[in-house]
């Protein structure tokens, strides 16, 4: 079973610290937490992870390592069964999709790339959750095959995204980077 603290290490060193990146469509962002995002929170959600003033650029900036492992627990590791997954890199690069991504995206790329290994689309549908029937299958497939596959359909995805907006494109060649590195 994976664990978030090997997770959660292998997202932050590719998250970086802060960014004021005009081209980002999160905006600012601080350890891979955006401004967007942020302001998505419900205010509830907001004073769970100490933000008590109204979310601006300097509440990015201000925002501590520990604030943004916080987040990442609650609002992507807890939500889906993460911990569920038998290969921790494998584990690590699907969590690290997600945050990136999004959890429904990162889990769709996961549930076709789990198609052209099993060369079926039967089992599984692309559902953006990691249910049980997606763990299975996930947990039966070497991580030399599976890997690959994530790689190239999250590449495949990041050019599409930089097609389809092109605002994104200059995004491109770090989301790639990002994603050939395992």
């Amino acid at each position: 079973m994976s664990n978030f603290e090997d997770a959660i290490d292998y997202v932050l060193k590719r998250e970086g610290g802060f960014s004021d990146n005009p081209a980002d469509s999160g905006g600012t962002t601080n350890f891979g937490i955006s401004l967007r995002f942020l302001r998505e929170l419900n205010e509830e959600a907001q004073r769970k992870y100490g933000i008590f003033e109204p979310i601006n650029e300097k509440t990015v900036r201000d925002l501590t390592k520990e604030q943004a492992v916080f987040v990442y627990r609650c609002e992507f590791w807890q939500r889906m069964p993460f911990e569920e997954i038998v290969d921790q890199l494998v584990c690590n690069y699907i969590f690290d999709m997600a945050v990136n991504m999004g959890i429904a995206q990162a889990i769709k790329i996961v549930q076709r790339s789990l198609w052209a290994v099993s060369f079926s689309r039967a089992y599984i549908a692309d559902d953006g959750i990691l249910g049980q029937r997606t763990l299975e299958r996930l947990n039966i497939i070497v991580p030399d095959l599976i890997l690959p596959v994530l790689v190239a359909s999250r590449a495949a995805f990041y050019r599409l995204l930089a097609e389809k907006r092109p605002k994104d494109r200059e995004n491109l060649n770090g989301w790639l980077n990002r994603c050939y590195r395992l």
